[in-house]
């Protein structure tokens, strides 16, 4: 199926720059009759179709299809505006010097023109490569940054936050502990990837001593925690 894809995909493209060929040579020819209709030198006629080879090899691929114009507007030429005329014979030998000279020029053109295309199509693969390394540089970047403000909050040097990244050593339940508390994030999502991240709303249960003075321990703990947090924020913006 693929190979029926592609197949069909080449044909397409064949005839899409085939027409566009023919077009050219149409649209060159039908203003030199134009041109011709007012009395207009003939010489002035091969610009046209060198325009015509030129604008080919822009909007296809390769230079064949730009090289066979060049062939077909020589060939043109000598049919529609040379005496006698409708005729691939001429009388004036010294259109034979026209006719190879426009030839080489068309040829010419049609190489250049490949060569331009395909020097810019590595310049274009080039700047999408660099474009796609810078943005990989910028995320270690983003990352190289990320890390040390996580080293920062929880006071743990880089090289063991790394070790934990790449799995070389496990962190300990005071890391677990410390992480959580900081963040404000669950044990058992943390772990395990259960349950809520964080939690919407915190109720302070009793210890069950019947006391007064848990709940408000509890609360306060709770407060704690949430300045740290501030706190933590403003370490990373004044370390940014």
């Amino acid at each position: 199926i693929m190979k029926e894809k592609s197949v069909s995909i080449h044909f397409k493209t064949v005839a899409v720059e085939t027409a566009i060929m023919l077009g050219a040579f149409a649209v060159c020819t039908g203003i030199c009759c134009l041109l011709d209709y007012f009395e207009v030198n003939n010489l002035n006629f091969l610009i046209i179709y060198v325009l015509g080879i030129l604008l080919t090899a822009v909007f296809t691929k390769g230079y064949v299809y730009s090289a066979l114009l060049s062939l077909l507007s020589v060939c043109g030429y000598n049919f529609f505006f040379t005496t006698p005329r409708y005729t691939f014979l001429f009388q004036d030998q010294s259109y034979l010097i026209t006719f190879f000279l426009m030839l080489v020029v068309g040829i010419s053109i049609s190489t250049i023109t490949y060569q331009l295309k395909h020097k810019m199509g590595q310049i274009n693969a080039l700047n999408m490569e660099r474009v796609k390394l810078k943005s990989e540089a910028e995320k270690e970047q983003l990352k190289a940054m990320l890390l040390r403000s996580i080293s920062h909050d929880l006071r743990t040097p880089l090289t063991t936050l790394g070790r934990y990244e790449r799995g070389a050593n496990m962190p300990d339940l005071a890391f677990i502990i410390n992480v959580c508390t900081i963040f404000d994030v669950s044990p058992e999502w943390l772990l395990f990837g259960r349950g809520v991240m964080r939690e919407q709303s915190k109720e302070y249960p009793s210890s069950g001593c019947g006391c007064r003075q848990c709940p408000l321990v509890l609360k306060e703990l709770d407060e704690e925690r949430t300045e740290r947090r501030e706190l933590s924020v403003e370490n990373r913006q004044l370390y940014a």
